[in-house]
């Protein structure tokens, strides 16, 4: 993350039929334009749109899925409990191991998530 001067993932999960949808926002800023959009982590989270802000090097990427999950459990399940990630997205998420923080909901903590992304397996720290 040391090509970024800042990065912000908010998700919100909201009721739809009989799952939910769940919305990704990734907000970033880049060291400099030499800096490549972090486009492995908008692979991991499927069709993602991005759209320039009224700032430079501001830019946001977007993403919705429809999932099955009740909102609660899903927010639950990634919040406190993020190996059964594993279990829900199986195809993508590979590991998730807790690199900082006393453990997985405390703030500050940082997660190593092990994806499949355009065919290759990554790693990202969020």
């Amino acid at each position: 993350m040391k090509a970024f001067k800042s990065w912000k993932s908010i998700f919100n999960v909201m009721p739809m039929g009989e799952g939910s949808l769940v919305k990704w926002t990734t907000e970033f800023e880049k060291q400099n334009d030499d800096v490549p959009d972090p486009v492995r982590y908008g692979e991991f989270l499927t069709t993602w749109t991005k759209n320039k802000l009224s700032m430079d090097q501001i830019k946001r990427m977007e993403c919705q899925v429809q999932i099955k999950s009740s909102a609660d459990k899903f927010f639950d399940a990634y919040k406190t409990k993020a190996h059964l990630m594993l279990k829900m997205a199986d195809q993508a998420v590979r590991d998730v191991k807790l690199l900082n923080g006393s453990d997985w909901n405390s703030e500050g903590s940082v997660r190593q998530w092990y994806m499949i992304a355009g065919g290759k397996l990554i790693s990202i720290n969020m």
